[in-house]
């Protein structure tokens, strides 16, 4: 998101435009308004810890662990199906990572994790 706005009829809007990471760059001609509705706008990634502190991986392929916040150093790749126990939450720039009670981290994108047992 890069700025907001309010539509004609009072409806806020969010400015988004595409970027890459890794250029780190914004790609022109990639930019547009979406909805701020709650109904149709939701995070990426979880910002708190699960009730029972547990984690299910839901990707296909797995989820990697790493010893570093950026996801650097490549530790173990769990299944999916596998429970992580996750001490903490922490922000990385726009995204935000569990740490696992071995302090180890992995991502805490929807699409790859969900919370509790599953």
């Amino acid at each position: 998101m890069k700025d907001y706005k309010r539509s004609t009829n009072g409806k806020l809007r969010y400015k988004v435009q595409q970027y890459n990471p890794y250029t780190r760059k914004y790609v022109k001609n990639r930019a547009g308004y979406i909805t701020a509705s709650n109904k149709y706008v939701t995070p990426a990634y979880y910002s708190t810890l699960p009730k029972n502190r547990i984690i299910t991986v839901i990707n296909k392929k797995g989820v990697t662990a790493y010893k570093s916040l950026s996801l650097k150093g490549k530790v173990k790749t769990s299944k999916k199906g596998t429970h992580l126990r996750v001490k903490a939450v922490k922000k990385y720039k726009l995204a935000s990572r569990y740490q696992l009670t071995n302090g180890h981290y992995v991502t805490g994108n929807k699409k790859f994790v969900t919370a509790g047992k599953y």
